[in-house]
C-alpha cells in the first residue's frame, strides 16, 4: 500500500508550499543518500555518522525496494516541490506478539526544522499505521535533543525508560537516550 498526502498550509508552515508525504520510491535513492549525508553532518542526534552513510546508489535502491516489499519495515519521505527534505523510517515487530509495535526514526533537514515537516510525517505515518494494525509506536531520543522530545510530547509519547551512555558522539562524550512509547489505538487497554 502506498500513502500519498498532499498537505495544505498549516499554522507553522507559512513558508512551505507543496509538501507531500509518501513512501519513498527506488528512483529517490540518490536523494535519500544526499539527505542522510546532510543529516549526519547537521546533527549528532541520529545514529549514523557521515562516514557510515551508504553512498552506493544501487545498494540504496535495493534497500528502498526491500522496504517497499517487506510488511515489517517502512520508509516515508517528506518532499517539497519534489525535493526530499525529511524521512520517517522504521520497522514493526516480526512475531505475532509484537507485530502491532513499530519502532520509528525521523530526520528532517535543519532548514526545515519548526516548519511542520516532522509533524506531517508523523501524522501521515499514524494514519497509515492504523490501516495496517499498528497500535503502538516507539522512539528513542537522545536526552539532549530537546526539540525532538518536545515533538514527541506533542504527539502524546511518554518516557518509558532511559539508556545511559548509549549514544557516542565524540571522544569521551556519551549521551543518554530516552525510550518513548505511544499507544495509537484506544481499543487497547493499558493498565
Amino acid at each position: 500500500m502506498v500513502i500519498v498526502m498532499v498537505m495544505g498550509m498549516g499554522m507553522h508552515d507559512d513558508v512551505i508550499e507543496d509538501l507531500t508525504v509518501s513512501i519513498i520510491k527506488e528512483e529517490d535513492a540518490v536523494q535519500m543518500i544526499e539527505l542522510q549525508m546532510r543529516l549526519a553532518d547537521e546533527t549528532v542526534f541520529l545514529l549514523r555518522a557521515l562516514d557510515e552513510v551508504e553512498i552506493d546508489a544501487e545498494k540504496q535502491r535495493d534497500e528502498i525496494r526491500k522496504n517497499r516489499n517487506d510488511v515489517s519495515s517502512f520508509l516515508f519521505g517528506a518532499y517539497i516541490k519534489g525535493k526530499l527534505v525529511g524521512f520517517l523510517s522504521g520497522s514493526r515487530g516480526k512475531f505475532s506478539r509484537n507485530q502491532h509495535v513499530a519502532h520509528l526514526a525521523i530526520g528532517v533537514l535543519e532548514a526545515y526544522w519548526g516548519k511542520g515537516v516532522a509533524k506531517r510525517l508523523m501524522t501521515s505515518f499514524i494514519t497509515w499505521a492504523k490501516e495496517v494494525d499498528i497500535s503502538r509506536i516507539e522512539m528513542e531520543v537522545v536526552e539532549d535533543n530537546q526539540r525532538a522530545l518536545a515533538f514527541c510530547y506533542h504527539f502524546g509519547f511518554k518516557i518509558e525508560g532511559k539508556k545511559e551512555s548509549d549514544h557516542f558522539v565524540k571522544e569521551d562524550k556519551y549521551l543518554n537516550t530516552y525510550v518513548l512509547g505511544k499507544i495509537i489505538d484506544r481499543k487497547i487497554i493499558t493498565d
